[in-house]
């Protein structure tokens, strides 16, 4: 008769282990199925790992890889499907015949994000006119529907090193697969830079908004695109020398508006009036004046107006010192043209020989210079999302 064994020599009972004890995985509704995640199962003695037990509705789990290290097997979990569920109960990661405990679980939690709704790109035209037809260095708007979360514009802290953003908020245009610079951002517009580019011609216009792409526009990009900026659709954005502001008496609520008289240089601006001299890359924060690289012809009420300084005052923002002709009372049009090219129609500035009391000056404009001016905050280019 055999003797026992002693207590302190029993075999000691098999276990098994799996690491980690949990995983994660998150997936968004319409895309992709998440990458696998390693897991490892190791038993203590000389029990077999048979089989793998799946729970969860729609959640289907398989093993990958398997790799055998002695008394460690590693594989790597997948998902192989999709589920409309949150949150799913985790599954038996493993059953080891004569483990002691026997089936261990690993705990497998699914997030399932909602689809990203489609980004919609209707409209892509100059900033300035709203009108088809845009240039490197000129600022475009860009209309359609969830083309951002939110309604943000550029600040301080978003240009770095004079280097305007390419994003903002998740959202970034490309132009003929080019980064524009991105100033404004909403649900409906986006207004953005047109980068620097030699292609003329049919470009493709492409928004992304959190990771989601949008429809290609095809835009006409031509060497010039030339436009007034306006306060109301009409008027044209216009400033005496001492910085106040052109129109007609209340012509925009909260702020002092007197006429341009006949003889006085006032200050018009634009966008998309091409290269300046010497040339500034599109993606710099412009930090002076810099005169453009072709000449500008301007008429205000049909009649030649003098142009004493035509060029680039900020990023995208051209300006012009002109003479008023002498013209009758009322409103007059005024119309740029640039190598032929000329800026959109029905724009006008009001004009009256009666002086007029305006708004105390600041300071005096230099009448045959440019000097970076931020215009009012119903200025035409959006940038506050009040055009």
């Amino acid at each position: 008769m055999g003797r026992p064994i002693p207590s302190d020599h029993a075999a000691a009972p098999t276990t098994i282990a799996a690491t980690p004890a949990s995983l994660e995985f998150a997936y968004t509704v319409g895309g992709t199925v998440p990458a696998a995640q390693p897991i490892q199962i190791s038993n203590s003695g000389p029990g077999r790992h048979a089989r793998l037990d799946r729970q969860g509705e729609r959640f289907l789990v398989e093993l990958v890889g398997r790799l055998r290290h002695g008394s460690v097997d590693s594989f790597r979990i997948r998902l192989s499907g999709r589920s409309e569920r949150g949150h799913l109960p985790g599954f038996h990661s493993d059953l080891c015949l004569g483990a002691s405990n026997s089936p261990a679980s690993v705990a497998v939690t699914l997030t399932v994000r909602p689809a990203q709704p489609a980004v919609i790109v209707t409209a892509v035209v100059n900033a300035g006119s709203y009108q088809p037809g845009i240039a490197s260095g000129a600022w475009i708007s860009i209309f359609g529907t969830n083309l951002s979360a939110s309604t943000y514009l550029w600040q301080a802290g978003d240009i770095v090193n004079g280097a305007l953003p390419t994003s903002l908020q998740g959202v970034s245009v490309s132009v003929n697969g080019l980064p524009a610079y991105v100033d404004y951002v909403s649900p409906t517009q986006i207004n953005a830079l047109a980068p620097d580019d030699d292609t003329l011609g049919p470009v493709q216009v492409q928004v992304t908004a959190a990771g989601v792409a949008s429809n290609i526009v095809t835009a006409q990009k031509g060497l010039f695109a030339p436009a007034f900026l306006t306060f109301d659709g009409t008027h044209v954005a216009a400033l005496h020398a001492d910085y106040s502001l052109i129109g007609a008496p209340n012509l925009l609520p909260g702020a002092v508006t007197t006429p341009a008289r006949p003889g006085e240089i006032i200050l018009l601006y634009g966008v998309g009036f091409g290269p300046a001299n010497p040339p500034q890359p599109s993606g710099q924060l412009v930090t002076a004046a810099v005169p453009l690289a072709y000449p500008v012809q301007i008429t205000i009420g049909g009649m030649p107006a003098s142009v004493a300084y035509a060029g680039l005052t900020a990023s995208g923002l051209y300006q012009f010192n002109a003479t008023v002709p002498d013209l009758p009372n009322g409103d007059a049009a005024v119309v740029a043209s640039i190598s032929g090219v000329s800026t959109q129609t029905g724009v006008s500035l009001t004009v009256s020989a009666v002086a007029s009391t305006k708004a105390k000056p600041e300071w005096s404009a230099c009448p045959n210079c440019g000097r970076s001016v931020r215009l009012p905050a119903f200025d035409m280019r959006g940038l506050d999302g009040q055009t």
